[in-house]
Order: structure tokens, then sequence, then C-alpha cells
């Protein structure tokens, strides 16, 4: 290629060079800045000579890029200019039609950071920094072809460029790509390419894939699942040559890869609803074992206090419950005792459908790409206080009792009615817990 020569102006892959008169420099110079959006240039992005004024090609404007792509030897050297150029912020591009720069259109962010983690998730091999290869394909749509053979070369840099983002490995050594894909089937399929043979890639159809999981993309599907649909067609083919109207043979891929994974997010909902079952059975057994230990509990202190009282009938053969007994004291202590027990056993049993309610919730959201909310729709988590009120409840108020007990029959009264006062905020709580939670 060579430099290319207009009227007012001179361009190159390096520069853009407008030659000014006194008479026209004010009209290119208007016509350069009437976009409001185009950065202040300074040296040693512009400057002025000679009746000349002269921009340079930065990481932030493009001239003629093409052209310095056809250029270089080395396929590292042109793809670490455009990758710069990719990450810019406000992207400048030089229109001949118009003399005049121009935004680049902003591109799909989501997408666009899709397509570079699933290039850096690629096997890849190169003599050159890994980087260079973070480049969406669709890039190149946005340089503007300044001659019929910018036109095949950006064409050339779409379709290898998709391949490296299609492919499962790249290998890169003295300018001769090595791609290799391999399906779920075990298939696979290779194809080499050597640098710049411009014409090696007509044809192939690999940006009309790019394109088609593009467009995929925008409806939703996620990245991983559309790359397996085209890899499954590329794993089959012959060296990964794709038939024209490809995409209609993606779309089938995809309903039944969609078909597949549905009917495997159906049977982990089912595993899910056991697992729901399991804590719930679990939850119910301890509930149980809870109030039949308080039931136990009841009838052995219950037993005790009637054995002393009997033994200690008075003259008249009455049995004299509402006076301080150290014996009965003793059996409330007993069974205050077996309630602190029964509340850290039931702390530790809800601590340990905690935990494996949260191991359950990790494995699901990390491993098996459940949503966070359908998991927790799916499976309640188990509280301390939440949804437990009526256990809870249940529990102080034997404590109460018990603690009563204790200071009745060991003679403290006072204490005894100091801690029934200041009690029934308690049961309040609980209360509103129990049945307006």
């Amino acid at each position: 290629m060579t430099e290319q020569v207009t009227t007012k102006i001179r361009f190159s892959a390096e520069s853009l060079v407008i030659k000014c008169t006194e008479n026209t420099f004010e009209e290119i110079n208007g016509n350069l800045s009437k976009n409001s959006s185009i950065i202040e240039f300074k040296d040693p992005e512009y400057s002025k000579k000679n009746g000349e004024m002269t921009i340079f090609n930065s990481d932030d404007i493009l001239i003629d890029e093409a052209l310095y792509i056809s250029k270089q030897r080395h396929f590292g050297v042109a793809a670490t200019r455009i990758q710069k150029k990719v990450s810019a912020d406000n992207l400048l591009q030089f229109t001949p039609s118009t003399n005049d720069f121009e935004v680049v259109p902003k591109r799909d962010e989501k997408f666009v950071n899709a397509v570079l983690d699933q290039i850096r998730k690629n096997n890849i091999n190169s003599d050159s920094d890994n980087i260079v290869f973070e480049i969406p394909a669709d890039f190149f749509d946005l340089i503007l072809p300044i001659t019929t053979e910018s036109q095949k070369i950006l064409n050339y840099m779409k379709e290898l460029f998709s391949l490296i983002l299609l492919s499962d490995s790249v290998n890169l050594e003295e300018n001769t790509f090595i791609f290799r894909v391999e399906n779920s089937e075990n298939e696979s399929s290779e194809k080499k390419i050597t640098w710049k043979e411009w014409d090696s890639l007509d044809g192939s159809n690999y940006y009309e894939a790019y394109s088609w999981l593009k467009l995929k993309h925008t409806e939703n599907y996620g990245m991983s699942t559309l790359i397996k649909v085209i890899r499954q067609v590329l794993g089959k083919s012959e060296n990964l040559q794709l038939e024209n109207n490809i995409t209609s043979k993606f779309e089938s891929m995809l309903n039944i890869i969609i078909s597949e994974q549905s009917e495997v997010y159906f049977d982990q909902q089912n595993k899910l609803k056991e697992e729901f079952l399991n804590l719930n059975k679990a939850e119910i057994d301890s509930n149980n074992k809870l109030f039949s230990k308080l039931l136990g509990l009841i009838v052995s202190v219950g037993v005790a206090i009637y054995g002393v009282l009997i033994k200690n009938l008075n003259a008249d053969n009455k049995i004299e419950i509402l006076k301080p007994n150290n014996i009965i004291g003793i059996s409330f202590c007993i069974a205050l005792l077996a309630i602190l027990f029964f509340f850290f056993t039931y702390f530790v049993d809800i601590h340990q459908r905690r935990k494996l309610y949260i191991k359950l919730k990790k494995f699901y959201v990390n491993q098996l790409q459940y949503s966070k909310a359908d998991f927790e729709n799916s499976v309640e988590e188990p509280h301390f206080i939440s949804g437990n009120a009526l256990q809870l409840s249940t529990l102080l108020l034997f404590f109460i009792v018990a603690t009563g007990g204790v200071l009745f029959y060991f003679g403290y009264l006072s204490i005894l009615t100091s801690i029934i006062s200041h009690s029934f905020w308690f049961f309040e709580v609980l209360f509103f817990q129990f049945f307006f939670t």
C-alpha cells in the first residue's frame, strides 16, 4: 500500500498532514474542530509548521490502521498497537470523505468484557505477549477502510480474531498460527494460518459465527454456552471450516444444549428439594427431641417434689408446698441445669444446620451455577431466633419457672419477685416474633 494523498490532506499509517494556506487554514481547522468531543491535540500528537498541520497517530486516534497493519512483519507488533486503541476511553477516527475527526461509537461494554474474559481462558501459547490477543473481532468493523486493499486486511483481521476467541487453543510461533478446537464428544479439528496471507481466511465464516454469538449474548445467553455451541460444530468440521449460513446449525445446537441443561437443572432442583426435606426433617426431629426432654424433665421434677413432700407431711397430714424446702430447691437446681443444657444443645443443633445450609448454598450457587435467589426460594435458611419463637419461649418459660423454684425454696423470695417483674418483656418480644414474623 502507498501513502494516500488528497488535494489538501496527506495521510499515512503514522500521521495526517494537512496543507494549510492563509485562506484555507481556518476552513480546515473549523472542519476538524466542529465536533465538540474532539480532544485538544498537543505535542507529540499535534504540530504545525511550514504551512502544514500534522496530527500524529496515537493510542486514541485511528488513521488508516489497515496501512499500518500491512507494513508489520510480525503479528505481535501490529496487534500491540491495535490492542492499545481497544482500551482507549475516547477514540477518534479521521474520515477522508469529510476531512474531519469523528468520535468512534461506544461498544457494548458487557459483551466486550465477556469476549476478553473468554480469550483469557483460552489456552494461548505465543512468542508474543498474550495481551495482544485481547482484541474483540468487531473492533475492526469500526476502522474505516481507505482502499479496497484496506478492506481485505480488515476482513482478515476480523476472521483471525474471531477464530482466536472460538478456539480452545492457539499456538503462535514465527508468525504461524495453529488453532485447535475440541468439542464435548472429544472430536477435534485444527487449522494452520500464516500471518499476512490476506486471502487465506476468505469464506471461513468465523466472523459470521462471532456476529451470531454477539447477537445471542444480547439476548442474555451465557458466553460459555454460546462458545460451547460453536465449538461443537467446529470440532466436527474438517480443517475448522464453517459452511455458509452456519447460524441455522448453531440455533439447532443451542436448542439441544439448552434442553440438556434444562434436564440437568430439573434434576438438580429435585435434589435440592430432597435437601430441603432433609433439613426440614432435621428441624422437626430437633423440636420433637426438645419437647420430649422438657416433658421428661417435668415428670422427673414432679416425681421428686412429690416424694419429698410425702415424706414431710405435717401433723395434720397436709402437704406444705408453699414453704422453703432445701431438698425441693435442689430438685429445681437440677432442673435448671438441665434446661441450660437443653438451650446449649438446641443452639448447637441450629448451628450445625446453618453450616449445612451454607455448604449447600456454596455448592449450588458456585459449582452448579444456581442463582442465589433460586436457591434461597427453594431452601429456607435456619435461624437462631426468627421462626423459633415457640421453642425459645417454651425454654425460657421453663428456665424462669426453674429459677423461681430455686429462689423460692431456698428462701430468696425478694429476688424471685424482682426476676418475675423483669421477665415480662422477654415474653413480649417472643410473642411478637411468634405471631408477627
